[in-house]
């Protein structure tokens, strides 16, 4: 599978768009909070966001995305997060996309990453272990906090 891994450009808004289209149960379970929203409204929001915000390309299609985004209370630690197409999950792209996060962290010389998960999504767990995050709280609402040291 040919793939392209790349920063998120302002020229990609449409595609971005159409990448927030896609909802399936599994992803109303663990990312609600970033499907509520109008599909373009999020695109937008996410492209004006004060963040680190990296697209893998599959045909000139987004399948999926990664982001540092940076919190003015934490501004070392920015909190990473992912996301990838139903259809092209368990595919080893969420690894090229935390390959690359983590890189381009290291390069800004952030102190570490932080992250929040759903503790029933066993799978983004089991590939943020593999990356070294530790896991450093289980609230009590179900959400996972682990941090990456550099």
């Amino acid at each position: 599978m040919e793939l392209t891994v790349r920063e998120l450009k302002e020229e990609d808004l449409e595609k971005f768009q159409e990448f927030w289209k896609f909802q399936d149960e599994e992803a109303n379970r663990f990312y609600v909070h970033f499907l509520v929203q109008d599909p373009k409204e999020r695109a937008r929001l996410f492209l004006n966001e004060s963040s680190d915000k990296i697209i893998v390309l599959k045909d000139n299609s987004i399948i999926g995305w990664g982001h540092l985004t940076h919190h003015p209370d934490y501004p070392e630690t920015p909190s990473l997060g992912i996301i990838i197409k139903p259809e092209f999950r368990n595919q080893g792209i969420g690894h090229l996309i935390m390959k690359r996060l983590i890189q381009l962290g290291k390069e800004k010389k952030y102190k570490g990453l932080y992250l929040t998960a759903s503790k029933y999504n066993l799978r983004a767990i089991h590939l943020y272990l593999e990356f070294g995050f530790k896991l450093i709280e289980e609230r009590t609402d179900g959400v996972v906090v682990m941090r990456y040291e550099y």
